[in-house]
């Protein structure tokens, strides 16, 4: 086996698992604190994926340089999410609450058929065909940015969470809400930035997949599938988790697709999905 075809499908399992970890991170911090699970987590993704398209064939702004605008803009969205849509709906039944989110799953996904069209499309990058050379070897750059960034942004919001006033309160709501309220947190502004922050993971993963990854309308169910098996087999609420759940089925599906086939090898990330829920209810490294 050619060692440069390994490293190849190594590199890209772990740029795609660095994605599904940036998602998972970022339902992570919602969960952590509201106990929310945005099931249209993914199709926030596509948004932004399309956004960054618009951006591309109106400006000329590549992917890498977008993120200057996208992370700003879904920041404030995410603001917005909270404000006139989730907190809404926190005291509602949780059924009305599922059933609105399912609404908005669909209400993004034909917004992006209508405003886009369905074809399948690739937003151009600088670099989209650039490799690095390690030795003999030639990787692809893209998924190289992919891999690094997610690594840079969870050790980023790790030192966030243990050394700043803002990780202080999120881990006090996280673990005793109540408490965290007689202590004089102000819980709706906390939860309002952490659901800004996830949404700013989701504009980070957007433009380091984008110049890898076939946009289309209907991509934002899958993505956010994977990002929920991520959170569960990293452990729900863990933060670090959530990154190594999401390398792990990362690897696990490049390589069984490599080896297995297409078909089969899809199969993997729930077969560990399951093993995981049987041997380890509560993730690989537990709840946080």
């Amino acid at each position: 086996m050619n060692p440069g075809t390994l490293a190849q499908v190594l590199v890209q399992g772990l740029a795609y698992g660095g994605v599904y970890a940036l998602l998972a991170m970022g339902l992570t911090l919602m969960y952590a604190v509201s106990r929310a699970l945005n099931i249209a987590h993914g199709n926030f993704l596509a948004l932004c994926m399309y956004l960054l398209l618009t951006l591309s064939t109106s400006l000329r702004l590549d992917p890498y340089v977008s993120v200057f605008i996208t992370v700003p803009v879904f920041f404030g969205l995410g603001l917005l999410f909270y404000r006139y849509f989730y907190h809404p709906l926190q005291k509602a039944e949780l059924l009305l609450s599922f059933q609105a989110m399912i609404a908005l799953v669909f209400i993004l996904t034909e917004g992006t058929y209508m405003i886009w069209g369905g074809n399948a499309v690739q937003v151009p990058s600088a670099v989209q065909l650039a490799h690095v050379r390690v030795g003999s070897m030639q990787i692809s750059l893209p998924l190289v940015l992919a891999a690094g960034a997610a690594i840079v942004v969870a050790a980023v919001l790790y030192l966030m969470l243990k050394r700043t006033d803002l990780g202080h309160q999120i881990r006090a709501i996280a673990q005793r809400p109540e408490l965290a309220r007689l202590i004089g947190i102000n819980v709706v502004r906390v939860e309002m930035l952490v659901f800004g922050m996830a949404f700013v993971l989701v504009a980070i993963a957007a433009s380091f997949v984008v110049p890898f990854w076939t946009v289309t309308p209907e991509m934002g169910f899958s993505f956010a599938l994977f990002a929920f098996i991520v959170l569960v087999v990293g452990g729900m609420g863990n933060f670090l988790g959530a990154l190594a759940g999401g390398f792990l089925v990362g690897v696990a599906t490049a390589f069984s697709q490599f080896f297995l086939g297409g078909s089969l090898g899809s199969a993997i990330p729930y077969v560990i999905f399951v093993l995981v829920l049987i041997f380890k209810p509560k993730g690989l490294m537990g709840t946080m």
